[in-house]
């Protein structure tokens, strides 16, 4: 009778990969020998994150690391200074930490040490000034960070510029207001993989959520980066000079998801040249922004590969909606929440003419078509207030 004892090493790690993190280290393992053989496997590490708490002291930490020098990626939460040293001591090849505090001192120590560091995300515990922390401390990148995600802060646009300027082969910026799982959008249609070299073409991805102390300089930095696919600006103060008179000036092919939402000084008529500047967009959110009924037809007309839009608060009607069968034929996801001038019986004529449309409509509750799905990919974030 075939037993688990039968499975070569190789089969057993494929089996373990699957496993938790967790699992692994506190029971998996014991179980004989040859299994224990096979957690502490490179293969089976390569994709896990190993998390590492306040939980810990310090001996049994240095003894889980003892086991795992070839460890990539770690989730640190409240672990102390020694903890920090003798983590950054056992694994310098570190790839990636998930860091769930932000203690000044130990930004300092994991960044300043960590050469290899490629991945870094932050979670403050209290919504904070990024500049602020960042003083606290003499701080600097990794020239390697290809992604930088900061969330619960805000930011001036200070730190942005000076990641932008110190990591060459940065690929990904995030700083966020709120602590949330961002993944999705920044490998949002990534290109095919190509050998990376220093330099501004590396760029792709920009999300600021919560931008309103950012002023134009940071806009006339991005122009430099012309291979940008992914740029939101959430929670803006960005006037139309501002909009119009730098990255929107020329067309910006690359970009397939722009978010622009609260807007609440940028006019319709700058959002018409932000629009025109933009042909390739697949993703479009302007949540309470000045969209009416004059962008709305620019969208429609300007836009064919358009696969979600965001108008919700917006101020328009159902003027152009008929229209959307024809120039839109890729729309598979339309949020009109608190859009109060909307005529449903425009909506429910709408998603028979187009069976793969999901809308979610101005007073809750959604419409949609008979070969759309029951609740499309973009909407399921909605419940995530962040994504999409």
């Amino acid at each position: 009778m075939a037993s688990t004892k039968d499975l070569p090493p190789e089969m057993l790690q494929m089996i373990f990969s699957l496993c938790s993190a967790s699992d692994l280290l506190n029971s998996v393992q014991y179980v004989s020998n040859k299994w224990r053989e096979s957690v502490l496997s490179p293969l089976v590490w390569k994709n896990k994150t190993f998390p590492i708490s306040s939980t810990y002291n310090l001996d049994e930490l240095k003894l889980r690391l003892s086991d795992l020098p070839f460890l990539k990626n770690v989730s640190l939460d409240d672990v102390s200074m020694d903890g920090i040293s003798l983590l950054c001591d056992s694994c310098p090849s570190l790839q990636r930490v998930f860091l769930n505090y932000g203690d000044p001192k130990v930004l300092e120590s994991v960044t300043s040490r960590l050469m290899c560091l490629t991945y870094l995300d932050i979670c403050f515990h209290i919504c904070c000034k990024l500049e602020v922390i960042f003083q606290e401390c003499a701080f600097s990148f990794p020239s390697l960070l290809s992604t930088a995600i900061f969330q619960k802060c805000t930011t001036d646009g200070t730190v942005p510029l000076a990641l932008l300027n110190s990591c060459q082969f940065l690929e990904h910026l995030a700083v966020l207001f709120f602590d949330c799982d961002i993944k999705a959008e920044l490998s949002l249609k990534e290109k095919d993989s190509v050998t990376k070299t220093p330099g501004k073409h590396n760029l792709r991805s920009i999300y600021l959520c919560g931008a309103t102390l950012c002023n134009r300089n940071l806009m006339n930095v991005i122009t430099q980066y012309p291979d940008i696919r992914l740029l939101a600006l959430k929670h803006n103060v960005f006037d139309d000079s501002d909009v119009q008179g730098t990255l929107f000036m020329k067309p910006q092919p690359n970009i397939v998801f722009l978010d622009l939402s609260y807007s609440f000084k940028s006019s319709a008529d700058a959002l018409v040249t932000v629009i025109k500047a933009c042909p390739n967009l697949e993703f479009l959110l302007l949540r309470r922004s000045c969209v009416d009924d004059k962008v709305l037809e620019v969208i429609i007309n300007s836009l064919n590969k358009l696969q979600y839009l965001n108008l919700h608060g917006t101020q328009i009607t159902s003027q152009h909606f008929l229209s959307m069968p024809e120039k839109l034929p890729k729309l598979t996801a339309l949020n009109l929440c608190v859009c109060r001038r909307i005529d449903p019986h425009v909506l429910i004529e709408l998603v028979n003419l187009m069976p793969e449309l999901h809308i979610v409509k101005p007073r809750g509750g959604s419409v949609r078509g008979a070969k759309a799905s029951e609740i499309p990919y973009q909407f399921q974030e909605e419940r995530n207030v962040l994504k999409y």
